[in-house]
C-alpha cells in the first residue's frame, strides 16, 4: 500500500516550472500499478487498477515528453498535433475517466480489506470524498463544454475544490496505509 499512497502523491501535488513537471504524474501512476499488483490478492479491485494504470502511465510520459518539446520548441510539428484542440480535449476526458476510476477502485478495495480483516480503515470515507471528486470533476467539465466566460470561470473553481478534496483524499489514504501496516 506504501507505492500506492506515494504514487497519490505524484499525481495530487502537480507542481511546474516553465510547464515542465517537476513532480512528473507517470512515475505516480507507475506506482500505483506496482502497489495495486502487490495488493491484487486483497480485492478484486486492485487488479482492476493495473490496466488504467498503465494507460495513464502512457498518457501522462507523452503529455510529459510533449511539454519537454514544447517547453524547449524541439520540434514544431510534434507541438502542432500535441496542440490540436481534438486530441487535447480527447486526453483530457479520458485522463479524468481513468483517474477517476483508479482512485474509486482504491476505496472500494480499501472497503473490501475492512471486511477481510474485519477493521476500520477508513473506506467509507474516500468513497465519499471521491464521490465529491467525481461530481466536482463531471461537473465542471461539462460547464467547460459551454464555452461561455461565466462557465469557464465557475468550472475553474468547481476544479480547485476538485484539487483540494483529491488531497484530503490523500490524506485519509495515508492514514488507510498506517492503519494496513499496522494489521502486519
Amino acid at each position: 500500500m506504501l507505492f500506492i499512497t506515494i504514487g497519490l502523491g505524484f499525481i495530487f501535488i502537480n507542481l511546474n516550472i516553465n510547464d515542465i513537471q517537476v513532480v512528473p504524474s507517470f512515475v505516480g501512476y507507475l506506482l500505483i500499478a506496482l502497489g495495486s499488483s502487490q495488493l491484487k490478492k486483497e480485492s478484486v479491485y486492485f487488479r482492476r487498477i493495473l490496466p488504467a494504470a498503465i494507460v495513464m502511465t502512457v498518457i501522462n510520459v507523452w503529455s510529459y515528453l510533449m511539454s519537454l518539446t514544447t517547453a524547449f520548441e524541439w520540434s514544431g510539428v510534434v507541438s502542432d498535433l500535441y496542440q490540436t484542440i481534438f486530441w487535447v480535449i480527447l486526453l483530457l476526458i479520458l485522463s479524468a475517466i481513468l483517474q477517476l476510476f483508479i482512485t474509486y477502485c482504491l476505496a472500494k478495495g480499501v472497503l473490501e480489506m475492512e471486511k477481510t480483516h474485519r477493521c476500520d480503515l477508513g473506506g467509507h470515507r474516500l468513497l465519499q470524498l471521491w464521490q465529491a471528486v467525481a461530481v466536482l470533476v463531471i461537473l465542471s467539465n461539462l460547464l467547460a463544454l459551454l464555452q461561455q466566460p461565466a462557465f469557464a470561470t465557475i468550472a475553474g473553481l468547481m476544479l480547485i475544490a476538485a484539487t483540494i478534496v483529491q488531497l484530503i483524499y490523500w490524506g485519509f489514504f495515508i492514514r488507510s496505509y498506517r492503519l494496513y501496516s499496522r494489521l502486519d
